[in-house]
Parts: structure tokens; C-alpha cells; sequence
């Protein structure tokens, strides 16, 4: 069984969110440099893939959730305070946050990034952004995907949702 704080376990069953991992994946978190790959359904998906994450991880943020939404700035402080991980500020302006990125590949530390770039609903398709790519082929680090499915549900976290608490997967 993955050792997971029991904190991070009780926080995940009250989300109502089940976590099926896979060894493979397990595996290349424990060797590290390694660049998570997730789908993005709801505002929940990054606390969800921390809390459900072995290893400690690097995400990258809106420069807007961040540094001018005031709730979420202090949220996201909280969160590294508590041990889920550390989040680089992204601005489509400047290159400062993928480089971020890359160092910290680069240091050995693994990074969960959605490649989407924002919220796609269940009726949407959207390209992936391209700097994953140079991410993944400048650090060489090891790709491993893994998926949300049900967060898209929730009325309170998902643009699309209808449902109040709905039972998420994540398999990791």
C-alpha cells in the first residue's frame, strides 16, 4: 500500500475521491524527475493529485490565481505550508515560470503540470500547450501520465457541473 499521510487520506475520502495507483508510476516518483502528466477538470485537481501524490510535487499556477486572487494567493500558501507541494507563478509572457520548471527537473524534484492550460469541460477539446513538450525533451525527464475523471461533476469546483459532491477518480 502507498503510504500516504492519514491527514491526506481523510482529506481525499471527503472529497469523495478514490485513488487507484499504478506500480509503474510509483516508481518513477520514487526515482524523481519526473514530469506528471494530468488531465484538468476542476479547480480541486491540483490539491487532489498533492494530496494523493507520495512525493512531494511542483505545480505550476495562473499568474492570476496566484498573485492577484487574493483567496487563492493565501490558499496556495497554506497549502505549501502544510507539505503539498510548491507552485511556480505561469505568465504566457514571460519565460521565468517554464524555466522555473525546468530547474527544478533538472534539481531531481517532480513536477504535475496539465498540459491543457485550463479547465476543459467534458464537451471540450483542447491542444495541449506546447511548452510541455520542451519541459519534457530540455530535462529529460520521465513522463508519466496520469488521469482525473468525475471532478468535471462538481457545481462548486467545475464550470460544467450538476452535481453537489460527486465521487472523483484519479488514477495515478
Amino acid at each position: 500500500m502507498t503510504r500516504i499521510a492519514l491527514w491526506r487520506r481523510w482529506a481525499l475520502s471527503v472529497l469523495r475521491v478514490e485513488v487507484v495507483y499504478r506500480p509503474a508510476t510509483l516508481a518513477k516518483l520514487r526515482e524523481g524527475r519526473a514530469l506528471l502528466v494530468c488531465n484538468h477538470q476542476s479547480f480541486l485537481d491540483g490539491i487532489i493529485v498533492a494530496l494523493a501524490s507520495p512525493e512531494r510535487l511542483c505545480f505550476p499556477i495562473s499568474n492570476r490565481q496566484s498573485r492577484e486572487i487574493r483567496f487563492t494567493r493565501y490558499g496556495l500558501i497554506v497549502l505549501g505550508l502544510v507539505g503539498l507541494g510548491e507552485q511556480v507563478a505561469m505568465n504566457g509572457n514571460h519565460p521565468f515560470g517554464i524555466r522555473a520548471l525546468a530547474k527544478k527537473l533538472e534539481d531531481g524534484d517532480s513536477v504535475a503540470i496539465f498540459p491543457q492550460g485550463r479547465i476543459v469541460g467534458p464537451s471540450e477539446t483542447q491542444e495541449w500547450m506546447p511548452g510541455y513538450q520542451w519541459l519534457a525533451s530540455r530535462s529529460e525527464a520521465s513522463i508519466v501520465s496520469i488521469s482525473i475523471s468525475g471532478a468535471d461533476q462538481s457545481k462548486l469546483f467545475a464550470p460544467e457541473g450538476d452535481r453537489l459532491w460527486p465521487k472523483i477518480r484519479l488514477e495515478f
